[in-house]
Parts: structure tokens; sequence; C-alpha cells
């Protein structure tokens, strides 16, 4: 009985000290190399001494779990959801059938940057380009005030625009531009008239060719030939010149209160009239009053056109042009050539002064 205490005593006396002093000899060792972690040899350790590891320290490696690829990966996957909610908020125009074919293949990427190997120089960004949009030259104090330019404002506009540097360019400049076949000067814009009153011949036009300047008509077919409106022939000298063709429909309604039959006679009628009356491709549209909506815009694309224009303020930018829906600058009747100068500086829509607020607010109603 002697013997076996005595046996037993010498296990735990001196084997067991020497086991243990052996194998954490080999775990610090392990430790300082990296191959194995410290956390892991205090959890061996507990482990020996038949204790379980205490709850604090189970909720340090969940908690430390968040800075894991685990964690990360949890992130990750939530932000990717929201990313493609605010993907889809965003594509409410995609839905709509504005962007898809009607962009040509411009449309701001999606992609994350990649990081260069080394610093560069950015390049110069692209010039917004801003499309004034004018009606009639002359004066009127009557209900259509808003739509009138006087000629000595626009004598004055048209000067400011020429001594500032800015260049006239042509609707098929505008349109290689936007799709990457192109350059412009440095001060490009260009010019818009709707509707096609007869003023736009009698009192733009030699303002426009005294300076070398072009512009492009939006005719209302009706309007051709009638009292007030432009004859062909006068539209045919300005082509000549350089001046380009677009449409504007037959009636100027509001497409979007229109039955499928109408939009058609509108918007591809109207193309048609053009280009048979004048012998020269129409792939240009603004919109009635600046309205539309997901079928209108649908229509106007599948007509044929290239660029579609609407009555909201703003540059034409390179980046985030959407072809079929094309931004302006109104040019309202108390501007002059001063608040011209101020709208050139003002990419985005700035407040609205009494008087292009009236403007917009007919506009609204369905003038314009």
């Amino acid at each position: 009985m002697q013997l076996r205490r005595f046996r037993r005593a010498y296990v735990w006396v001196f084997v067991l000290p020497l086991i243990l002093f052996l194998s954490v000899g080999f775990y610090a060792s392990s430790v300082g190399s990296g191959s194995v972690r410290s956390d892991t040899v205090k959890s061996w350790l507990l482990q020996v001494s038949g204790c379980r590891p205490p709850l604090g320290h189970r909720a340090a490696r969940v908690d430390e779990g968040i800075g894991t690829d685990e964690g990360t990966g949890m992130d990750e996957r939530t932000r990717t959801d929201e990313g493609a909610q605010v993907h889809e908020g965003a594509g409410i125009n995609e839905g709509a059938g504005i962007k898809e074919g009607a962009l040509g293949g411009i449309r701001p990427s999606t992609s994350a940057p990649s990081t260069p190997s080394a610093p560069s120089t950015p390049s110069a960004s692209p010039p917004p380009v801003p499309v004034l949009m004018y009606h009639v030259i002359g004066d009127n104090d009557g209900p259509l005030r808003g739509l009138y330019v006087s000629k000595e404002d626009f004598t004055a506009q048209v000067r400011m625009l020429k001594e500032k540097g800015y260049e006239t360019i042509r609707m098929s400049d505008l349109f290689d531009y936007l799709n990457g076949e192109g350059g412009l000067p440095a001060r490009p814009v260009v010019l818009t008239f709707d509707d096609g009153y007869e003023s736009v011949y009698r009192d733009a036009y030699p303002i426009l060719k005294d300076a070398g300047f072009v512009a492009a008509l939006f005719l209302q077919t009706n309007l051709l030939g009638r009292p007030g409106g432009l004859s062909v022939n006068a539209v045919r000298e300005m082509l000549d010149y350089g001046f380009d063709l677009g449409a504007h429909t037959i009636n100027h309604p509001d497409l979007t209160r229109c039955k499928p039959f109408q939009l058609e006679r509108e918007i591809a009628g109207s193309k048609k009239a053009l280009e048979d009356a004048f012998g020269v491709p129409v792939s240009w549209f603004a919109y009635p009053a600046g309205r539309y909506d997901e079928t209108v815009v649908r229509a106007v694309g599948e007509a044929g056109y290239l660029m579609g224009f609407t009555t909201e303020y703003g540059f034409v930018e390179k980046e985030s042009a959407e072809l079929l829906i094309l931004p302006r600058v109104r040019v309202d009747r108390s501007d002059g050539a001063d608040g011209l100068l101020k709208k050139l500086s003002m990419p985005k829509k700035p407040c609205a002064g009494k008087e292009t607020q009236e403007g917009m607010n007919r506009y609204e109603h369905g003038e314009g």
C-alpha cells in the first residue's frame, strides 16, 4: 500500500510537471514563430487545468469576428443589397424606357475606378454644353410675352457670346461629341428656336449671320406657310446657310395626353413631313411645352430621332447625358445680355426670378 502511494506521488510530483513544462515550451516556441495564436495557448492551458474557458473569453472571440472576413462579408453583403436597391431606385428611368436605347451607349460608369499604379495629372473635364432655347424675337405684352426676346436684347446677347469666345456648334457636332466621336471648341453653345415663327428669319437670322453663328429650328409643321410662321423658302435658305432642322410635332399638343395613334402622328408624322418637304434627315426633336413620359420618350426613339430636348434647365454634360431627354437653358425676355451671361455660369437650375417663374408657369400649362 505504501509503495503504491509512493508511485502515485512520484507521478504527480515529477512526471506531470515535466510533461507540462515540455508542452508549454513547445507551444511557446510555436507562438513565437507565429504558427499558433496566443489565445489558442490560453485555451489549451485552461483545458489542461480542467476548466472551461470563461464566458468573457468566448464573447471576445465573437466580437473579434466583426473584423474578420466573415464579419466583413456580412457587411459587404449588406452594402451590396443596399447598393442594388439604390440602383433600382435610380433606375426608374431604365424601367421607364428612357435610358434603354436612348443613351446611345452614353451612361455613367457604375464600376469602381481602378487604382492607378502611379499618380497622374487628371485630364481636363469635358466642357458642359449650354443649349439655349428661344421662341420669338420681338416685343409683346400679351399673355405669351415670356416667349419673346426683343431684337435689341437678342443682338446684345449674340454680341456678348461672340466677345466671350463662344462658338455655335451644330446638332451633329453635339451628337458626335456625346458619343465620343469628336471634340468641341473651348466654349461651345447651341442655339435653338422652337415653333417656327417668322421673326426667326426676319430678325434673328441676319444677326446670326453677321456673327457667323448657326442655330437649330424645331418646327411645328402646321405653322409652316401660315401667317406668323416661317415660309418654306425661308427655312430652305437657313438650312442652306448651315442651320439644323428638327421637329416640334404637328399641332403642339401635350404628348402625355395623346392616344397611341395621335402620338405616332405627331412624332413620326412631323418627322416624315419635314423630311419630305426639305429633303434632309430630321434626327432632332423638342418636346412641346417640355412634356414627356416613358411612353412619349419611347415613341421618340422608335420614330428614329437621335436626340430629344426638354425645357428642363441645365447644360448637356457628356458623362451624364441621356440623349432623348437633354436639358436646355431658356432665355427669358428679361434676361438681356447680362442675365444670359449669368445663366451661362450656372450649369444647374438657378433660383427663378419673377419673369423666369412666370415663363415656367406658362410652360406647365402647355405653352411654349
